[in-house]
């Protein structure tokens, strides 16, 4: 999966992490606004999500 990501991006596979993380804050701060000012987001599903896009940024690092 990494490699296909780097591949469609053309990211180095070194700066892969790097991106995935920088994204995955993005996507959290997105849906934060979003719960708070247009649909209502249950705080469970929020950090529910958030550990697995977290989990798969570091498994991406470690994964290397």
């Amino acid at each position: 999966m990494n490699s296909r990501i780097s591949l469609s991006l053309h990211i180095k596979q070194e700066w892969l992490a790097f991106f995935s993380f920088c994204a995955t804050l993005l996507v959290m701060l997105i849906i934060g606004v979003l719960g708070i000012y247009i649909i209502d987001v249950p705080t469970t599903s929020y950090f529910v999500f958030g550990g697995m896009m977290t989990g798969v940024t570091v498994g991406m690092k470690v994964g290397k």
